[in-house]
């Protein structure tokens, strides 16, 4: 059941960059209080959405917990989950708008607390499976309730009404989000899916423990592109082109993941072995590859979150594509865990350097030639595609 409701809260994100790219717009054209308008604005629907689909989950928790083996009150909890999960990304989407980031970290680390601290209590007090079940609703309602906190009464004072066309741009920037996260996760673990079925045990855990420590690589980077995105977002509303946060982004990214990777290859079995065990170790032999092919996948965030901040259809066609091409390799190609290292990593650069000719090509000279929508109130029409 955890792992339904991690996939159904990493579904309903898809809402932040939309509510965040909005807020960030409105900002830059000089309106915080219209920016303030689409939060509450988003917050209003996305808190009838998330308690609708609470009830729905409760009242057919039976069903469900038949069809996932699950005890009713395991979905009773759960159905928490579910709605809290639709409304915390527009909190996150207003914080990362207004570039508090540090308020935007505590909240996932209230999040992450939360749950943990909870369960720690809650199974120590002997309450086991019910201990480990509730302990996710405690953590989603701790952040909520942090967020909101955070957000402050602001969002209350001074507020002009959202635009007309915010629930077009809202749903259209969140459909392209969740193709785009959609296919990004496809990347990121089809190969886990297809080690598994495929090698020994032995291999596959080995594989596994190689893959949860690769994502050490990108901590670094998510932290990045979190500060990046409503800065490119308000350069680009500015009619600025954003060749030199994209720079300075992409060499933050390239150095912090590189200092990560090449230490891997001499000291990966190590890490490895200390981390699981001896026999997970083997994967030593190819782990300082796979986190190498991590850094290719870090530097396509950078591209991923200036596409979602412009005009995102071709990157997510882009993204779709190669997650397609990637499983199709794996199926032909991947024959051992050297050649599955291989496949992720080449996927990976080949990513970055579609992004990178992408934009050379084609979205540098379209924000050069397009009007800007700062500049659109002025009575110039905007050309955006979301």
């Amino acid at each position: 059941m955890n792992a339904a409701l991690v996939v159904w809260i990493t579904a309903a994100g898809v809402v932040q960059p939309a509510v965040a790219r909005l807020i960030v717009e409105a900002r830059t054209a000089g309106s915080p209080a219209r920016g303030w308008g689409i939060y509450r604005a988003a917050l209003r629907l996305n808190a009838v959405i998330g308690a609708a689909l609470c009830v729905l989950v409760w009242v057919l928790r039976g069903p469900l917990a038949a069809a996932f083996r699950l005890p009713d009150w395991a979905l009773a909890w759960a159905s928490i989950v579910v709605g809290v999960a639709v409304v915390r990304p527009v909190i996150a989407g207003a914080l990362q708008g207004g570039e508090r980031f540090v308020s935007f970290g505590l909240v996932r680390v209230l999040f992450a607390f939360g749950r943990l601290l909870s369960a720690a209590v809650l199974l120590a007090l002997g309450l086991g499976l019910w201990g480990g079940v509730v302990s996710l609703p405690i953590g989603a309602v701790a952040a909520l309730i942090g967020g909101l906190a955070a957000v402050g009464a602001r969002a209350s004072r001074g507020v002009d009404p959202a635009p007309p066309d915010t629930l077009r741009r809202g749903v259209a920037l969140s459909l392209y989000a969740f193709v785009a996260y959609g296919a990004w996760m496809l990347l990121l673990n089809a190969d886990l899916f297809w080690v598994n079925r495929t090698f020994s045990a032995l291999a596959a855990g080995a594989y596994a423990a190689a893959a949860v420590l690769r994502r050490a690589v990108i901590l670094f980077p998510a932290a990045v592109v979190i500060i990046f995105y409503p800065r490119v977002v308000a350069a680009i509303s500015r009619g600025q082109l954003p060749d030199r946060l994209v720079a300075a982004a992409g060499l933050a990214v390239l150095f912090s993941t590189m200092a990560l990777a090449l230490p891997a290859f001499p000291y990966g079995g190590l890490v490895l072995r200390l981390a699981f065990g001896a026999r997970y170790a083997l994967a030593g032999d190819y782990f300082g590859w796979m986190a190498l092919g991590m850094v290719g996948y870090a530097l396509a965030a950078i591209w991923l979150n200036l596409y979602l901040a412009s005009r995102p259809g071709p990157y997510a066609v882009l993204l779709l594509a190669t997650a397609g091409l990637q499983a199709g390799a794996y199926v032909v190609l991947g024959a051992t865990p050297q050649a599955m290292v291989t496949i992720f990593g080449l996927t990976g650069v080949a990513l970055a350097i579609g992004g990178l000719a992408l934009y050379a090509l084609w979205l540098r000279p379209a924000l050069a030639s397009a009007v800007p929508p700062a500049r659109a109130e002025a009575g110039e029409a905007p050309q955006w595609l979301a």
